[in-house]
């Protein structure tokens, strides 16, 4: 079995923490490189991750004839460029989730990824927990009834990181593309549907004009509504619950890397406990196995482009009714 030879593009925290060990224990994967715009920066990080080979540039890296995929983790605003680029080299990409800014570049995204042969995918390792498809599971069975809400609301405080991305407009900061990602993605994943509107209203960083804190509606057909708070300026909050005429599902931590193990809870309509399950994975070592064992075989990717295009609609669609005060918005 020939492993699929990873590119690391940059030297970010998730990288060292968790995708270059992740690719290291798979079946599938190793590392074959590191890259950095400062090649002393890459040296360090091969030297310490055991990583054979250290570029001065990404470019130097996305050509190098023994790689086979790059992972991106760059700033949210260098997406587009090195997806194209590796995907221009003949590169497989995985890149960490938002793809891309914007809808539309996710179009030319897909564009040049149609017909290559190549696996190019969003890096959103939710996806890859069981906990989330244990809920779709539970609703698609009824178990909690006709769902009416979904209710969820991630947030973090990033006031004593003034340097963190996260604050910097030019570089695709705030927390809609942050985190808002993860919750638009995982409610339409739970409610297998598609939001016809949004309304959005949000808090504005003065300084740097990324939004600090948002509160999304998303309506669906039939009167259901998924409810979402995230921010970058807020005390730490991290779950979701999914609301039915028989019940409810109440999910602790479903986000973030730091927990294996997340708590699931259904409720019935007197609150009490009916089912009370830990679904346990670590989720970038089976994001990264799954990944690589599929360009190995040359098979779909299992977030495919499509997926990443209607998220990065509804994204559109909530950044523009929190811009104009919280209108109600066509998910186009």
């Amino acid at each position: 079995m020939k492993r699929v030879r990873w590119g690391i593009l940059g030297t970010a925290s998730i990288a060292r923490r968790m995708v270059v060990p992740a690719i290291q224990r798979s079946e599938w994967g190793t590392v074959a490189g590191v890259a950095s715009r400062e090649l002393n920066r890459a040296k360090d990080f091969a030297a310490q991750c055991g990583i054979p080979a250290a570029y001065g540039s990404y470019g130097e890296m996305v050509n190098a004839e023994d790689v086979d995929a790059v992972y991106i983790p760059l700033t949210n605003d260098l997406h587009l460029p090195w997806i194209l680029a590796s995907i221009a080299a003949g590169k497989h990409v995985l890149c960490e989730k938002p793809l891309a800014l914007n809808a539309g570049e996710v179009r030319r995204i897909q564009a040049a990824a149609d017909g290559s042969g190549l696996l190019v995918m969003e890096g959103i390792c939710s996806h890859f927990h069981p906990v989330h498809e244990r809920v779709r599971e539970l609703v698609s069975q009824g178990t909690i009834g006709d769902v009416h809400l979904v209710r969820m609301s991630v947030s973090s405080d990033f006031s004593e990181r003034p340097n963190d991305f996260r604050w910097k407009k030019e570089l695709g900061g705030g927390g809609l593309l942050d985190l808002g990602c993860y919750c638009v993605r995982t409610a339409r994943m739970i409610l297998k549907a598609e939001p016809r509107s949004v309304a959005a209203h949000a808090t504005f960083d003065p300084e740097t004009g990324v939004d600090t804190n948002m509160f999304v509606m998303l309506m669906f057909d039939g009167g259901v509504t998924a409810m979402i708070d995230c921010g970058i300026l807020s005390t730490f909050r991290n779950g979701y619950e999914v609301i039915g005429t028989r019940g409810k599902i109440v999910v602790d931590t479903p986000f973030g890397n730091s927990t294996e193990t997340r708590k699931l809870t259904v409720y019935d309509t007197r609150s009490n406990v009916v089912i009370e399950e830990w679904p346990t994975a670590h989720q970038i070592n089976v994001q990264m196995d799954v990944v690589s064992r599929c360009i190995a075989e040359g098979t779909a990717a299992p977030v495919p482009l499509a997926e990443s295009l209607q998220n990065a609609r509804v994204l559109d669609a909530c950044m523009e009714s929190a811009l104009q005060g919280g209108c109600t918005v066509a998910v186009r």
